[in-house]
C-alpha cells in the first residue's frame, strides 16, 4: 500500500523501505495504484539520516532533487507535523547544508555518508566552497540587504530627512502664512512617514516632528505684534563664530579628522575609507579658500572628486578584497574555506560603503553650494550643480546593495532641496509659497522613486538609455568646470 497523505512515495516492503532498483519495471512515472516509480537504471546511493530521537539508513535516488525527497525522509523518521511549517535540510559536516534543488550526485554525496537533519536556520553553513562566485554573491545577500523590501522602505525615510529639515529652515527665515505653513507640512509630512516606513528610517523621519512643531508655533508667534521686542540674548560666542572667516569650513574638516582617528582606533575599515576622502576633499577645500578662490570653483573641484570616487567605489572593493585571487586559486582547483570568502567579501563591502559614504559627503556639500552660488558665476554654478545631481543618481544604478545605493541618491536630493531654497534668489518674485510648493515635490518625488520599481522588460530598455545619459553627464562635466572657472575668457584676454 502507498504511504498515505504523502503523494509520490516508494511503496513499503516487510523488510524496509523500497529504496533499490529491484521491483522497478517498466519506463518510471505513475503506477496504477497511484504511486510513483522511478525510472529503470537509477542509480541509489546509500546514507546514513540522523534525526533528533531517530536514525535511519536507506538507499536515496542519487539523480533526483533533495527536495522531492525529504517528506520520504521525515516520514521515516516520524518528525511529527508543526503548526507552523518547518524548512528542513540534511547537513553533512564535510559540505553543509545540502541544497534541495541539486541531487546528492551534484553535491557529491557517496554511500556511507552519515547526513544530520536539521532545521533551515540552524543549519551551519559549508566549510569550503565550490563555486567562489556562487559564494560571494550567498554571503553579499546574508551581510547586506539589496536595494529592495523594507531596506528599501527604511532608506526612503532617511532621505526625506533633507526635505524635512529644509521646510523647518523655510519656516524660520520666511514671516507671514509661509513662516508657520512649511513647518506644519512638514510636521505632517514626518508623521506619515514615520506611521508608513518601517525601521530607522521611518523613526529618523519621525523625529523631525517636534523640531517642525516647534517652527509652527514659532511661526505663528512671529506674526503677532511685539513679537522680537524681549531682552536679548547674548550673542557673545556666536556671532564672533559666524564673522569668523574659517567657519564653517575648519570646524567641519575638524570633525572629519577627528572621525578619521576614531575610525582608526575602532579599525573600522569603512570608516577610515570614508574619513580619509572627507579629510582629503576638505584640506583642498581649505587651501583653495586661503588662496582666495571662489567658493563655487572650489565646490566644483569637489564634485569632480566626489564623481572620480564613486566611479571607483567597486574596483576599489573588488581589488581591496582580493577575491580576484580567490576566483584564480578556485579555477586551479584550490579548496578554499568559506570563513576565508566572507572575511574577503566583508573587507570589500566595508571599502565600497566607505568610498561611497566620503563620496556623498563631499558631493552633497558641492552641489549645495554651487546650487546658492554667487552672482558672479551666473547660471553656470547652478546648472553644474544639478548635472552632478543627475550624475549621482544616475551612476547608483551601478550598485545594487541599500547602503549603497541610498548615499548615492542622497547627492541628487541635496541639489533639489537647494534648488528650491535657492529659488527666491534666481526668480525674485517667486515667494516662500513657490519654495514650499517645490520642496512638496521633492518629497513626492523621492518617495516615489524609493517605493516604485519598473517590470524587468521596462527596467531593461530604460537601463540602455540611461547609460548613455550618464555618459552624456559625465562628460559635460569638463565643459561646466571650464565655464565656472571662465576658462574661455582667460584664453580669450591671453590670446587678445
Amino acid at each position: 500500500m502507498p504511504s498515505p497523505g504523502i503523494p509520490g512515495d516508494p511503496p513499503h516492503h516487510p523488510k524496509g523501505p523500497a529504496y533499490t532498483t529491484a521491483g522497478l519495471s517498466g519506463r518510471g512515472g505513475i503506477g496504477r495504484s497511484g504511486t510513483r516509480r522511478w525510472p529503470v537504471g537509477t542509480r541509489f546511493t546509500r546514507v546514513t539520516v540522523v534525526g533528533e530521537h531517530a536514525q535511519l539508513d536507506v538507499s536515496l535516488p542519487a539523480d533526483a532533487p533533495l527536495g522531492g525527497q525529504m517528506p520520504t525522509v521525515l516520514r521515516l523518521l516520524s518528525v511529527p507535523a508543526a503548526a507552523t511549517p518547518v524548512r528542513w535540510r540534511l547537513v553533512t559536516p564535510a559540505i553543509g547544508a545540502l541544497s534541495p534543488e541539486r541531487s546528492l550526485d551534484e553535491l557529491g554525496v557517496l554511500d556511507g555518508t552519515v547526513l544530520h537533519l536539521t532545521e533551515a536556520d540552524a543549519a551551519p553553513p559549508p566549510p569550503f566552497v565550490d563555486d567562489v562566485e556562487r559564494a560571494v554573491a550567498e554571503i553579499v545577500g546574508e551581510q547586506t540587504p539589496p536595494w529592495s523590501g523594507t531596506a528599501r522602505r527604511t532608506a526612503v525615510g532617511w532621505l526625506l530627512l533633507p526635505v524635512l529639515l529644509a521646510t523647518v529652515l523655510l519656516g524660520a527665515a520666511s514671516t507671514g502664512t509661509v513662516g508657520w505653513l512649511a513647518p506644519a507640512v512638514g510636521a505632517v509630512a514626518a508623521l506619515l512617514a514615520g506611521a508608513l516606513l518601517p525601521g530607522s528610517g521611518g523613526l529618523a523621519a519621525v523625529l523631525i516632528s517636534p523640531l517642525a512643531a516647534v517652527g509652527v508655533v514659532y511661526g505663528i508667534a512671529a506674526g503677532r505684534p511685539g513679537f522680537g521686542e524681549g531682552t536679548a540674548v547674548p550673542a557673545s560666542l556666536i556671532t564672533p563664530s559666524l564673522n569668523w572667516d574659517g567657519f564653517p569650513l575648519v570646524p567641519l574638516l575638524a570633525a572629519a579628522v577627528g572621525g578619521l582617528l576614531a575610525a582608526v582606533a575602532r579599525r573600522s575599515l569603512g570608516a577610515m575609507v570614508a574619513g580619509a576622502v572627507i579629510v582629503v576633499a576638505g584640506s583642498l577645500a581649505l587651501l583653495c579658500e586661503r588662496f582666495g578662490m571662489p567658493a563655487e570653483r572650489t565646490a566644483a573641484l569637489g564634485l569632480v572628486l566626489a564623481v572620480l570616487i564613486s566611479g571607483v567605489a567597486g574596483q576599489l572593493a573588488l581589488g581591496g578584497a582580493g577575491l580576484v585571487d580567490l576566483i584564480v586559486a578556485d579555477e586551479r582547483g584550490v579548496r578554499l574555506p568559506r570563513a576565508r570568502v566572507a572575511e574577503a567579501v566583508a573587507r570589500g563591502t566595508s571599502l565600497a560603503t566607505g568610498a561611497v559614504a566620503g563620496a556623498t559627503v563631499t558631493g552633497g556639500l558641492s552641489v549645495l553650494l554651487l546650487m546658492g552660488g554667487t552672482a558672479a558665476a551666473g547660471w553656470f554654478s547652478p546648472a553644474l550643480g544639478a548635472l552632478g545631481g543627475l550624475v549621482f543618481a544616475l551612476r547608483s544604478r551601478m550598485f545594487s546593495r541599500a547602503a549603497h545605493v541610498a548615499p548615492m541618491i542622497a547627492v541628487p536630493v541635496a541639489a533639489a532641496v537647494g534648488a528650491c531654497l535657492a529659488l527666491p534668489g534666481w526668480l525674485p518674485e517667486s515667494g516662500g509659497v513657490a519654495v514650499l510648493g517645490g520642496l512638496v515635490l521633492v518629497g513626492v518625488v523621492v518617495a516615489a522613486a524609493g517605493l516604485g520599481r519598473l517590470t524587468d522588460v521596462a527596467g531593461a530598455r530604460a537601463s540602455r538609455v540611461l547609460d548613455r545619459v550618464e555618459l552624456l553627464a559625465v562628460l559635460a562635466l569638463v565643459p561646466g568646470v571650464v565655464l565656472i572657472f571662465g576658462v574661455i575668457s582667460l584664453v580669450q584676454r591671453w590670446v587678445g
